[in-house]
């Protein structure tokens, strides 16, 4: 969960700093006047590189979960397709992919399809494991369901990024209300699943103590 923690904080920060061009724009770049006319006016570069790693960090994070599975060597394939997929993104963004100015459609749908691979395994693991027994509490279930549901409802309106523009005004407002809704329910799955792992250690304890 530390590392889960850290990689939240690395988000936050990331998307603090990922405002810079709405600040440029009602600015009119007169804090930051490199930036106008500049391939960094708009943030593509920096949520590309976010965006891969989430799925590294998302996959890693559930892929660890596996022991039951491991037989199968589940694990080291999904390892092995996460290593891949990083090495893919590099070439993409660096070569055929418009790393600047557009995200990139492709990393996207074969890092959430590598994603959503991870959590089954980590649901089937929590299926054949005494993990069941207790998974009301346990946070990693909300953070995968959390997860699995965001992607469901925010990739699919990704495909359709090439209309969020000045021309398209519906678009934008209909994006930016389903981010809004789906970033509600992911953030409060995840207090919702501290907060239940946290009260089960915490009567844990008392119970220990007693």
């Amino acid at each position: 969960m530390k590392y889960f923690i850290f990689y939240l904080c690395f988000i936050f920060f990331a998307d603090t700093f990922g405002l810079y061009p709405i600040w440029a724009f009602y600015d009119n770049f007169e804090t930051l006047p490199f930036l106008k006319d500049s391939p960094f006016h708009r943030n593509f570069w920096l949520y590309n590189i976010v965006r891969v790693v989430n799925y590294l960090v998302i996959g890693n994070l559930f892929v660890a979960q596996i022991e039951i599975l491991k037989k199968y060597h589940l694990k080291k394939i999904l390892h092995w397709v996460l290593l891949f997929f990083g090495v893919y993104s590099i070439i993409c963004f660096s070569t055929f992919g418009n790393f600047l100015y557009a995200e990139d459609i492709s990393v996207i749908l074969i890092g959430t399809f590598i994603v959503f691979f991870c959590l089954i395994a980590f649901f089937f693991e929590v299926l054949l494991s005494n993990r069941i027994l207790n998974v009301n509490v346990d946070a990693l279930f909300y953070i995968g369901i959390a997860i699995f549901i965001w992607q469901l409802c925010i990739v699919p309106i990704k495909i359709y990024t090439s209309y969020f523009n000045y021309s398209n005004p519906e678009f934008i407002k209909l994006y930016a209300t389903v981010l809004l809704y789906a970033n509600i329910f992911l953030y409060s799955m995840f207090l919702l699943g501290f907060y239940m792992d946290y009260r089960f250690n915490r009567k844990a304890e008392d119970l220990i103590q007693n």
